[in-house]
């Protein structure tokens, strides 16, 4: 992500290959640590998403992102775009994380 902006009630981002996504907050729930988006794009004809945060022993932490998207022809693509997600959030908090795939089909889950 090279810029992220709000817009109404809508975040507006825009990708490092260019492509410019509208995400609209559908849920956030503090005490879950989860928050719920949906994405508005002439490309996906659905695109709902969930971040839930959790511990993951003492010292750990676990993230899960699930992204439900349709068509699945471009669920390659998104799972990419989620791919260097995880890597910039690797980098940016300085520390080891790894992906776990179970599955590369719809939906996509990191």
């Amino acid at each position: 992500m090279i810029d992220a902006r709000l817009e109404g009630d809508a975040r507006i981002v825009t990708f490092h290959n260019g492509t410019v996504a509208r995400e609209v907050l559908v849920d956030c729930d503090d005490a879950r640590r989860r928050l719920v988006y949906a994405v508005i794009s002439e490309r996906v004809k659905h695109y709902s998403a969930s971040v839930q945060v959790a511990a993951d022993g003492e010292a750990r932490t676990r993230m899960t992102w699930i992204v439900d998207v349709l068509p699945n022809e471009i669920a390659p693509y998104i799972a990419g775009q989620m791919d260097q997600a995880v890597l910039a959030v690797q980098e940016a908090l300085g520390r080891a994380t790894s992906v776990a795939n179970t599955d590369r089909s719809n939906p996509i889950t990191r």
